[in-house]
């Protein structure tokens, strides 16, 4: 996607009525927020992000519960946020907590919803997962800013559940009612696409670019090879393609035209390691 056709589509978002309701939405936990500051400058200790963490106990454990899970296998386990820094680095903590915050937010009862918010999960889980193995094969990416951005990229699913849920019902059940794709449905019905109501709402919550642009493109057809958009996209079509969870696509999907059989078997056997990661999503 060009930068032109990109900055249409957002524009034509931000004069439609979707607008106002993406802006009255609330902000990201402060704690969030001051973390991303603090990350920017390398002078920045492991105390320093301790004492910020201190803040929210609740973002504290549930980010150490993470850390301790089987997919780090920190030796020993952690007991603090400082111990975690050590082990996991800056960044990896950070992409820990933007994500949580952002889950904690959309975190809606299953009964409320129209579709399994757990089966959302996983299948974002699963999207994370093979876009962090893709950006680890090319030096240019950060895997963990990629990890999140596959983890996210359905955010904008999320903002049209929340600001519209009866609009967002009748999406899915027209993609299911004719076994196809949820951006198919949203075309039909003439709605703003989730990708451009993500990376709208992506941008209001300053979150990383890397994120934001993956948000945005995850479903172009031209997208750079060597690109998180590009990992995160790859990643998607394998976990639709596997069957892991569902975030509203009914298309059928080939799974015996797998083009990157490294990539699905990563997906397959780190998704079974992460089942601690994807309680703390979906609690």
């Amino acid at each position: 996607m060009t930068s032109s056709n990109r900055a249409y589509r957002e524009q034509s978002v931000l004069s439609s009525d979707w607008a106002q309701p993406i802006q009255d939405l609330p902000a990201l936990p402060l704690v969030a927020q001051e973390l991303s500051e603090l990350i920017r400058h390398p002078a920045t200790t492991r105390a320093q992000v301790a004492d910020l963490m201190k803040q929210d106990q609740v973002l504290t454990a549930k980010l150490l519960k993470l850390a301790n899970s089987s997919f780090y296998s920190i030796p020993g386990g952690v007991e603090d946020v400082s111990k975690a820094l050590t082990f996991l680095g800056f960044n990896t903590v950070y992409q820990l907590v933007l994500s949580l915050s952002v889950m904690s937010y959309f975190s809606i009862e299953d009964e409320m919803t129209p579709f399994s918010l757990l089966e959302f999960w996983k299948h974002a889980l699963a999207t994370a997962i093979g876009a962090q193995f893709l950006a680890e094969q090319n030096q240019k990416l950060v895997p963990e800013e990629v990890f999140t951005g596959g983890l996210l990229h359905d955010l904008g699913k999320l903002v049209h559940l929340k600001l519209s849920p009866q609009t967002f019902q009748k999406t899915i059940e027209l993609a299911k009612k004719h076994s196809e794709s949820f951006d198919w449905a949203e075309t039909q019905l003439q709605l703003p696409s989730h990708c451009d109501l993500g990376s709208l709402m992506a941008k209001r919550w300053n979150l990383p670019p890397t994120t934001v642009k993956a948000i945005q493109d995850h479903h172009s057809a031209t997208i750079p090879i060597d690109s998180a958009s590009y990992c995160v996209r790859e990643a998607n079509i394998a976990s639709h393609d596997l069957g892991i969870g569902n975030s509203g696509n009914f298309k059928s999907t080939n799974k015996d035209q797998k083009k990157n059989q490294r990539l699905y078997s990563e997906i397959e056997n780190k998704f079974s390691q992460m089942g601690g990661f994807l309680n703390e999503l979906s609690s």
